[in-house]
């Protein structure tokens, strides 16, 4: 709950989305879907690029 209120801005209430129409519902959705497949594309690049660096630190380890 707390990254939900935190990084969707949803802190409170939500009832002011019963008020929000069908159409901003939508495009609320569809822009939390797109970042959630960015999200999704970025996070397993990271962990790559995380993985590739630790063998770096270990080859100059290894050498050493």
């Amino acid at each position: 709950m707390e990254f939900i209120e935190k990084e969707l801005n949803m802190v409170g209430d939500v009832s002011r989305f019963a008020a929000a129409s069908t159409e901003e519902l939508r495009r609320r959705s569809l822009g939390h879907e797109l970042k959630g497949l960015l999200l999704n594309y970025l996070l397993p690049s990271r962990q790559e690029q995380e993985v590739l660096e630790a063998k770096k630190k270990m080859e100059v380890v290894d050498q050493n």
